[in-house]
């Protein structure tokens, strides 16, 4: 049988993202391709042995090194980049953003990887809003989605700018792995606060949402997949341009702070009429269609 190791790093810099995306293609990947997931965040994790009995490589390490780029290329491997946006020549790179945005090179949204339990969702219509009748008349829902780490606080700030709003027509809800969030927000001045830890049904909750307020990443891409009011606050340098990037296309609300007051201050039905969402979540299908060639051409 063929194998594909997988490539990949995360950590409370980089987040949980890069990882949580490589969990879905081992999921779906080609069935005749055995494959691994590898996490790298040094070059002493390069365990050159294990790696080499790869027939082929998938690298999900958008900030790629140039000493590992030699080690992996040394290889001499099939490779399939994902979301590679490093100086060096390559090919097979799937990218879903240029972050660099100096080289000109091609990416598309559409190579993004969605979750498969988020994309059969059948209590959504094309326009991603809610067939049960029930809900319609009920208040606008805000939910807080801001990735692993939460580098920079902003569930608190954010949480806290919109209580102290004191709008009576908005609930929020807060999606959350970390055991500090669940502590912090048991405060009685939180107590209005709906707090989802380790929540396995994010289908239904962000179905639900009226608002979403994400980080810059996978989070983000999610909110806007079920045609979302989604505002993008990164984490760090990269996910800041891409929010800016999706702004500028008009596919997201906004990437500050301050466009949630804005943002509450409108029709946000209007709002959403004239947001753009772009098609979303083919990239497992481009991997596959690779790993066929690859496995025609071997034989």
């Amino acid at each position: 049988m063929n194998k594909i190791h997988i490539l990949t790093n995360y950590n409370k810099i980089v987040g949980n993202g890069n990882y949580l995306r490589c969990l879905e293609i081992k999921k779906n990947i080609n069935k005749k391709f055995k494959s691994k997931i590898f996490k790298i965040d040094k070059l002493k994790d390069f365990k050159k042995e294990k790696i080499n009995l790869a027939n082929i490589l998938l690298i999900d390490i958008p900030n790629l090194n140039n000493h590992l780029f030699k080690k992996i290329e040394d290889l001499k491997k099939k490779t399939i980049f994902l979301d590679y946006f490093g100086n060096r020549s390559v090919k097979n790179n799937i990218l879903i953003f240029d972050h660099s945005l100096k080289k000109k090179r091609k990416f598309s949204l559409s190579n993004s990887i969605i979750r498969k339990e988020l994309i059969k969702d059948k209590s959504l219509n094309k326009k991603g809003i809610s067939l049960n009748k029930k809900v319609l008349n009920k208040k606008i829902v805000i939910l807080l989605l801001l990735g692993s780490y939460d580098l920079k606080g902003y569930s608190k700030k954010v949480i806290d700018l919109l209580l102290n709003l004191d709008n009576k027509s908005i609930n929020i809800e807060l999606i959350t792995k970390k055991k500090e969030d669940k502590i912090y927000f048991k405060k009685k001045i939180y107590r209005k606060i709906k707090l989802h830890f380790k929540k396995k049904n994010i289908r239904k909750i962000l179905s639900k949402a009226d608002i979403v307020i994400s980080n810059g990443g996978t989070s983000c891409l999610e909110g806007i997949y079920f045609k979302k009011i989604v505002i993008a606050l990164g984490q760090n340098k990269k996910e800041t341009i891409f929010a800016k990037y999706l702004k500028s296309k008009n596919y997201i609300f906004g990437d500050k702070l301050q466009d949630i007051h804005k943002l509450l201050s409108k029709n946000i039905k209007d709002v959403k009429h004239k947001l753009k969402f772009p098609k979303l979540g083919n990239g497992i299908n481009v991997i596959n269609n690779l790993l066929n060639n690859y496995a025609k051409n071997k034989n």
